[in-house]
């Protein structure tokens, strides 16, 4: 069976002319492809300098095919999407006919087009859309756009004549509808899980209170919130460091704002890190720092309780719930509303009061983040597509290369 893949995932070539793509796509992708025969990712290629987060595919069985980059911020950026419409449908109609069932990634440009061509295809085949996105957001972070497909992936038009269609989202509490399904987003092998909790072992809290945030630079991930929280640990007389981990366009400015608050000596602005590198931050931090203004579940987040950092999160989407339900009767994390700096702040500040606390705590993170190893991600593939597209997968070839 052959499966088509359509995402707006960035792709370069890289200083040796090696294809890559972002780091977590990629791993997922080749983990999902060992169900599959061949696994075919229309996806936008960029010319531009790979960053560091990126990743080869290391599964045969995958092969990209190129969509023009399009879409950003703007009116005219999203015109744009209007302009690449023809080109797009090309491309998805000669893969189409190759493949015997259709994953789109969404929120995203290329995911609306697709639930246009959804509508239209003929004759039918199974789809699995995927919304990675904040399912049922609230306040001022939400665009028009994730509106727009929420409420088709809702109720999509046209699901009569275009096949059997299931969704898939983060969290844990949902009934929306038979077609969607709660789901949880995978990024740890179990090899790696087993890793990273030797790792969790040797945390402690001798010396200051380590904070990591992983993510890209902008207003929308919340860097700067963490810089303020950082400052008023400052304030609190708590000795505390942060790590940023991630790039983007707001850097020089959170680098100012660092100084302006006067923590700049208790900041490290690390750029995009490989897996390994970032591994190594988790390993030696207390607690993820995520103040971001809409989530789905981020996969950072699992990756940092798998080395026992425990979570300091925004109140968005389904990260508390889930929290509390993986958690049972242990706290492995706290959630606030966005700008709630102080709250954070205290929380950070609480992670000091007992360091037998902190290591049950710390201990209990690293066993539940077990729910994301794509192991039971594949587990849940098969059930999704046998229950929800009436197709039988087979089980993941465990001869595939990884």
């Amino acid at each position: 069976m052959k499966l088509l893949v359509v995402s707006h995932t960035p792709h370069y070539l890289d200083a040796e002319g090696t294809l890559v793509g972002w780091g977590a796509t990629v791993r997922e992708l080749d983990r999902l492809s060992s169900l599959f025969e061949r696994l075919v990712h229309l996806a936008p290629i960029y010319d531009e300098p790979a960053p560091a987060s990126s990743l080869p595919y290391a599964s045969s069985r995958v092969e990209v095919r190129a969509l023009s980059p399009s879409g950003g911020q703007g009116p005219m950026a999203k015109l744009s999407v209007l302009s690449q419409a023809p080109s797009f449908y090309r491309a998805l109609r000669r893969v189409y006919r190759e493949c015997d069932a259709v994953h789109v990634r969404a929120p995203a440009n290329v995911a609306i087009l697709s639930m246009a061509a959804f509508s239209a295809c003929s004759p039918s085949k199974p789809w699995w859309f995927k919304y990675a996105g904040n399912w049922h957001p609230s306040g001022d972070h939400d665009f028009r756009s994730y509106r727009l497909q929420r409420r088709w992936l809702e109720r999509p038009r046209g699901r009569g004549s275009a096949g059997p269609m299931v969704v898939t989202v983060n969290g844990r509490k949902f009934d929306d509808g038979e077609h969607i399904h709660s789901f949880d987003n995978p990024c740890l092998t179990r090899a790696e899980l087993e890793t990273a909790r030797r790792a969790s072992l040797e945390k402690n809290l001798d010396g200051p209170l380590e904070l990591l945030f992983v993510g890209r630079l902008d207003g929308h991930k919340g860097a700067a919130r963490a810089l303020r929280v950082l400052a008023s640990l400052r304030h609190r007389g708590t000795d505390g460091r942060l790590i940023l981990a991630g790039d983007g366009p707001g850097r020089a400015n959170l680098e100012g704002l660092a100084s302006e608050l006067g923590v700049a000596d208790r900041v490290e602005f690390r750029g995009w890190l490989t897996r390994r590198e970032l591994d190594r931050c988790y390993a030696g931090a207390h607690g993820l720092l995520l103040p971001s203004a809409s989530e789905g579940w981020p996969k950072v987040l699992s990756e940092a309780m798998a080395h026992g950092a425990l979570a300091l999160v925004s109140r968005v989407s389904s990260i508390a719930s889930t929290l509390e339900e993986l958690g049972g009767d242990e706290t492995i994390g706290w959630t606030f509303e966005v700008d709630d700096i102080e709250g954070y702040a205290a929380a950070a500040q609480g992670l000091l009061s007992s360091k037998a606390r902190f290591k049950q705590r710390s201990a209990r993170a690293a066993q539940a983040a077990e729910a994301f190893t794509y192991e039971k991600y594949l587990d849940r593939v098969r059930e999704l597509f046998q229950q929800g597209l009436g197709l039988n997968l087979p089980a993941p070839d465990a001869d595939l290369d990884l």
